[in-house]
């Protein structure tokens, strides 16, 4: 993610704000580009942090583990976002950790493989939000020391699709708008056409996704690459 700054005269900002740091990556005359980084955050003293970087750009991920023998309590990575490292760094401790009562359930949604009375530190459980609605938040959560950790939000999507594009030398089969978040539709090809792509085109926030494209059988299909310096054709 990248932020401008606007300065009156010529000369360069050094922007600093808690683990986030800038660095300039492009000036000119008084506009300086410049990307967000992450530095090394203060962590427990037996966590060990791999890759070993003194930035990180938005988007690199940060993995744990601890020495000693200790129990690493949290998530075993974080994600380098704009707005800095999350989730929250984990400790490492060498008490006995607890487990977890079953996890809670999710409104406009349902958890993956829900099945046990009892979740070990460290498990993970996935949810997935019911058709037409979008998930807000991770779509896992953690056993953490006895405790779940934050469960996502299921909000409804309100957007709806438009025409569905138009397939040249394809049908699309029968289907009755509106079209919602999550809905599909099938399309297929005319005779003597092959189909490139998947045969389903979802609405995706009120848009469809990239529908596929009908070729004449007889149509010589010629696909060029870009391999290093050299240009493949097959």
């Amino acid at each position: 993610m990248y932020v401008l700054c606007v300065c009156s005269t010529q000369h360069l900002i050094l922007c600093d704000t808690n683990d986030i740091y800038f660095a300039m990556v492009k000036y000119s005359h008084s506009i300086i580009s410049i990307e967000r980084e992450c530095s090394i955050p203060q962590m427990d003293a037996y966590l060990n942090a791999y890759p070993r970087k003194d930035t990180f750009k938005v988007g690199d991920v940060l993995k744990f583990s601890c020495s000693q023998g200790r129990i690493m309590v949290g998530a075993d990575s974080v994600q380098c976002y704009h707005f800095g490292w999350s989730p929250k760094l984990p400790t490492c401790k060498a008490k006995k950790v607890k487990g977890c009562a079953p996890p809670p359930q999710l409104l406009n949604g349902k958890g993956k493989e829900i099945h046990k009375e009892e979740y070990a530190h460290n498990e993970v459980v996935e949810y997935a939000c019911k058709p037409r609605f979008l998930m807000k938040g991770s779509h896992k959560i953690q056993c953490v020391d006895g405790r779940w950790t934050a469960l996502p939000v299921c909000i409804e999507e309100e957007r709806t699709c438009g025409d569905i594009p138009d397939l040249d030398h394809g049908d699309i089969k029968p289907s009755v708008p509106p079209y919602h978040h999550g809905d599909s539709v099938e399309l297929s090809c005319r005779e003597a056409f092959t189909m490139i792509g998947p045969r389903f085109i979802t609405c995706i926030s009120g848009e469809w996704t990239q529908p596929p494209q009908c070729i004449g059988q007889n149509t010589h299909l010629k696909l060029t690459f870009s391999i290093c310096s050299h240009t493949v054709e097959i």
